[in-house]
Protein backbone atom coordinates (compact mmCIF):
# COMPACT_ATOMS: atom_id res chain seq x y z
CA UNK A 1 0.00 0.00 0.00
CA UNK A 2 2.99 2.29 0.26
CA UNK A 3 3.50 5.25 2.58
CA UNK A 4 1.40 7.97 0.94
CA UNK A 5 -1.49 7.86 3.40
CA UNK A 6 -2.89 10.54 5.70
CA UNK A 7 -3.32 9.61 9.37
CA UNK A 8 -7.10 9.42 8.98
CA UNK A 9 -6.78 7.00 6.05
CA UNK A 10 -4.21 4.89 7.87
CA UNK A 11 -6.60 4.57 10.81
CA UNK A 12 -9.55 3.77 8.57
CA UNK A 13 -7.73 1.01 6.65
CA UNK A 14 -5.76 -0.29 9.64
CA UNK A 15 -2.38 0.38 8.03
CA UNK A 16 0.35 -0.58 10.50
CA UNK A 17 3.83 -0.37 8.99
CA UNK A 18 7.16 1.31 9.53
CA UNK A 19 8.11 4.06 7.05
CA UNK A 20 9.54 2.71 3.80
CA UNK A 21 8.87 -0.80 5.07
CA UNK A 22 9.27 -2.60 1.74
CA UNK A 23 12.54 -0.87 0.91
CA UNK A 24 13.82 -1.50 4.43
CA UNK A 25 13.04 -5.21 4.17
CA UNK A 26 14.71 -5.43 0.77
CA UNK A 27 17.76 -3.60 2.13
CA UNK A 28 17.99 -6.13 4.96
CA UNK A 29 18.23 -8.80 2.25
CA UNK A 30 20.94 -6.83 0.43
CA UNK A 31 18.65 -5.64 -2.39
CA UNK A 32 18.51 -2.02 -3.54
CA UNK A 33 15.52 -0.41 -5.19
CA UNK A 34 17.66 0.39 -8.25
CA UNK A 35 18.46 -3.30 -8.77
CA UNK A 36 14.82 -4.34 -9.22
CA UNK A 37 14.21 -5.02 -12.92
CA UNK A 38 10.56 -6.09 -12.96
CA UNK A 39 7.44 -5.42 -10.89
CA UNK A 40 4.44 -7.61 -11.68
CA UNK A 41 1.16 -6.14 -10.48
CA UNK A 42 -1.88 -8.37 -10.09
CA UNK A 43 -4.08 -5.28 -10.47
CA UNK A 44 -4.13 -1.57 -9.69
CA UNK A 45 -6.42 -1.27 -6.66
CA UNK A 46 -4.76 0.99 -4.12
CA UNK A 47 -4.07 -1.87 -1.70
CA UNK A 48 -2.06 -3.66 -4.42
CA UNK A 49 -0.40 -0.77 -6.29
CA UNK A 50 -0.28 2.01 -3.69
CA UNK A 51 3.41 1.37 -3.15
CA UNK A 52 4.47 1.77 -6.78
CA UNK A 53 5.15 5.51 -6.48
CA UNK A 54 6.77 7.58 -3.75
CA UNK A 55 7.33 11.26 -2.99
CA UNK A 56 10.60 12.42 -4.56
CA UNK A 57 12.38 15.77 -4.68
CA UNK A 58 10.49 16.70 -7.85
CA UNK A 59 7.15 15.08 -7.07
CA UNK A 60 6.03 11.48 -7.47
CA UNK A 61 8.61 9.02 -8.74
CA UNK A 62 8.67 5.22 -9.18
CA UNK A 63 9.84 3.36 -6.09
CA UNK A 64 11.77 1.04 -8.42
CA UNK A 65 13.17 3.45 -11.03
CA UNK A 66 14.75 0.83 -13.32
CA UNK A 67 11.86 -1.64 -13.32
CA UNK A 68 9.33 -2.57 -15.94
CA UNK A 69 5.83 -2.71 -14.40
CA UNK A 70 3.66 -5.48 -15.85
CA UNK A 71 -0.14 -5.03 -16.05
CA UNK A 72 -2.82 -6.62 -18.21
CA UNK A 73 -3.85 -4.21 -20.96
CA UNK A 74 -7.54 -4.81 -20.27
CA UNK A 75 -7.04 -3.91 -16.62
CA UNK A 76 -5.07 -0.77 -17.47
CA UNK A 77 -7.95 0.42 -19.64
CA UNK A 78 -10.41 -0.33 -16.84
CA UNK A 79 -8.32 1.32 -14.11
CA UNK A 80 -7.94 4.51 -16.12
CA UNK A 81 -11.71 4.57 -16.82
CA UNK A 82 -13.31 2.77 -13.84
CA UNK A 83 -17.01 2.37 -13.15
CA UNK A 84 -18.88 4.19 -10.40
CA UNK A 85 -19.01 0.88 -8.54
CA UNK A 86 -15.24 0.60 -8.09
CA UNK A 87 -13.88 4.10 -8.79
CA UNK A 88 -12.84 4.52 -5.16
CA UNK A 89 -10.61 1.44 -5.41
CA UNK A 90 -8.21 3.24 -7.76
CA UNK A 91 -5.91 6.17 -7.03
CA UNK A 92 -4.65 7.34 -10.43
CA UNK A 93 -1.52 8.89 -8.91
CA UNK A 94 -0.44 5.40 -7.83
CA UNK A 95 0.14 4.28 -11.41
CA UNK A 96 -0.64 6.89 -14.11
CA UNK A 97 2.94 8.21 -14.23
CA UNK A 98 4.32 4.76 -15.11
CA UNK A 99 3.22 5.21 -18.72
CA UNK A 100 4.60 8.75 -18.95
CA UNK A 101 7.96 7.58 -17.60
CA UNK A 102 8.14 4.62 -20.00
CA UNK A 103 7.99 2.05 -17.19
CA UNK A 104 4.72 0.34 -18.20
CA UNK A 105 4.53 -3.06 -19.90
CA UNK A 106 1.02 -4.02 -21.00
CA UNK A 107 0.17 -7.70 -21.46
CA UNK A 108 -2.67 -9.09 -23.54
CA UNK A 109 -3.87 -12.40 -22.13
CA UNK A 110 -1.91 -15.37 -20.76
CA UNK A 111 1.79 -14.61 -21.27
CA UNK A 112 5.19 -15.87 -20.22
CA UNK A 113 6.63 -12.44 -19.43
CA UNK A 114 10.10 -13.84 -18.70
CA UNK A 115 11.50 -17.37 -18.45
CA UNK A 116 9.34 -19.45 -16.09
CA UNK A 117 7.23 -16.46 -14.99
CA UNK A 118 3.70 -16.56 -16.37
CA UNK A 119 0.66 -14.33 -15.92
CA UNK A 120 -2.94 -15.42 -16.42
CA UNK A 121 -5.82 -12.91 -16.52
CA UNK A 122 -8.88 -13.40 -14.31
CA UNK A 123 -11.72 -10.92 -14.31
CA UNK A 124 -14.33 -11.76 -11.67
CA UNK A 125 -12.83 -9.42 -9.09
CA UNK A 126 -11.89 -6.68 -11.55
CA UNK A 127 -11.43 -6.89 -15.33
CA UNK A 128 -7.94 -8.05 -16.21
CA UNK A 129 -6.57 -8.92 -12.80
CA UNK A 130 -3.72 -11.44 -13.28
CA UNK A 131 -2.42 -14.41 -11.31
CA UNK A 132 1.38 -14.57 -11.33
CA UNK A 133 2.96 -18.04 -11.59
CA UNK A 134 6.60 -18.82 -10.84
CA UNK A 135 7.56 -22.19 -12.38
CA UNK A 136 10.52 -23.32 -10.30
CA UNK A 137 11.19 -26.79 -11.70
CA UNK A 138 10.06 -28.23 -8.36
CA UNK A 139 6.50 -26.95 -8.54
CA UNK A 140 4.67 -23.69 -9.09
CA UNK A 141 4.38 -20.78 -6.69
CA UNK A 142 1.29 -18.74 -7.58
CA UNK A 143 0.61 -15.24 -6.30
CA UNK A 144 -3.17 -15.26 -6.51
CA UNK A 145 -4.04 -11.64 -5.65
CA UNK A 146 -7.73 -11.15 -4.97
CA UNK A 147 -8.88 -14.35 -6.65
CA UNK A 148 -8.20 -16.17 -3.36
CA UNK A 149 -7.11 -13.50 -0.87
CA UNK A 150 -7.50 -15.68 2.24
CA UNK A 151 -6.89 -19.35 3.01
CA UNK A 152 -10.57 -19.70 3.93
CA UNK A 153 -11.56 -18.70 0.39
CA UNK A 154 -10.12 -21.87 -1.09
CA UNK A 155 -13.72 -22.91 -0.37
CA UNK A 156 -15.34 -22.17 -3.75
CA UNK A 157 -18.52 -20.29 -2.65
CA UNK A 158 -16.61 -17.90 -0.38
CA UNK A 159 -15.59 -14.84 -2.39
CA UNK A 160 -14.92 -11.15 -1.79
CA UNK A 161 -17.75 -8.64 -1.46
CA UNK A 162 -15.73 -6.34 -3.74
CA UNK A 163 -15.93 -8.71 -6.73
CA UNK A 164 -17.63 -7.04 -9.67
CA UNK A 165 -18.73 -10.34 -11.22
CA UNK A 166 -19.18 -12.90 -8.40
CA UNK A 167 -20.37 -15.78 -10.59
CA UNK A 168 -17.37 -15.36 -12.85
CA UNK A 169 -15.11 -15.48 -9.78
CA UNK A 170 -16.67 -18.83 -8.82
CA UNK A 171 -15.97 -20.23 -12.30
CA UNK A 172 -12.43 -18.87 -12.36
CA UNK A 173 -11.68 -20.32 -8.92
CA UNK A 174 -12.82 -23.78 -10.02
CA UNK A 175 -10.66 -23.63 -13.14
CA UNK A 176 -7.61 -22.30 -11.32
CA UNK A 177 -7.84 -24.65 -8.33
CA UNK A 178 -8.17 -27.64 -10.68
CA UNK A 179 -4.80 -26.67 -12.16
CA UNK A 180 -3.40 -25.99 -8.69
CA UNK A 181 -4.21 -29.52 -7.55
CA UNK A 182 -3.01 -31.21 -10.74
CA UNK A 183 0.32 -29.32 -10.87
CA UNK A 184 0.98 -28.98 -7.13
CA UNK A 185 0.75 -25.20 -6.88
CA UNK A 186 1.68 -23.37 -3.70
CA UNK A 187 -0.73 -20.44 -3.38
CA UNK A 188 0.45 -17.20 -1.75
CA UNK A 189 -2.34 -15.21 -0.06
CA UNK A 190 -2.30 -11.43 -0.36
CA UNK A 191 -4.63 -10.48 2.50
CA UNK A 192 -4.37 -13.29 5.06
CA UNK A 193 -2.46 -12.08 8.13
CA UNK A 194 -2.29 -15.59 9.62
CA UNK A 195 -1.68 -17.90 6.68
CA UNK A 196 1.07 -17.08 4.23
CA UNK A 197 0.65 -19.87 1.68
CA UNK A 198 -0.82 -23.33 1.10
CA UNK A 199 -1.04 -26.22 -1.28
CA UNK A 200 -4.50 -27.51 -2.21
CA UNK A 201 -6.17 -30.90 -2.52
CA UNK A 202 -9.54 -32.06 -3.87
CA UNK A 203 -11.20 -34.36 -1.36
CA UNK A 204 -14.78 -35.35 -0.53
CA UNK A 205 -16.04 -33.42 -3.51
CA UNK A 206 -14.45 -30.06 -2.67
CA UNK A 207 -11.19 -28.14 -2.75
CA UNK A 208 -9.42 -27.94 0.59
CA UNK A 209 -6.12 -26.60 1.95
CA UNK A 210 -3.46 -29.28 2.24
CA UNK A 211 -0.04 -28.14 3.48
CA UNK A 212 -0.47 -24.71 5.12
CA UNK A 213 2.37 -22.30 5.85
CA UNK A 214 1.74 -19.80 8.63
CA UNK A 215 3.68 -16.62 9.36
CA UNK A 216 5.22 -18.31 12.41
CA UNK A 217 6.63 -21.27 10.47
CA UNK A 218 10.40 -21.49 9.93
CA UNK A 219 11.46 -21.31 6.25
CA UNK A 220 10.63 -24.52 4.45
CA UNK A 221 8.34 -25.76 7.20
CA UNK A 222 4.57 -25.99 7.19
CA UNK A 223 1.65 -27.40 9.09
CA UNK A 224 -0.93 -29.90 7.96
Amino acid sequence: MGDRWAERQADMFGIVRRPNQLLAELAEAGITRESITDVVLTHLHFDHAGGVMREGDDGLEPVFPEARHWVQERHWEWATNPSERDRASFRADDFSALKDKGKLELVDGPTEIMPEVKVTPISGHTPGQQVVEFHTGKGVVAFVGDLIPFLSQVHIPWIMGFDLNPLLTVTEKKQFLTRAVEDNFTLVFEHDHLHEAATVKFENGKFQPDLVFTLDDPPGMGKE
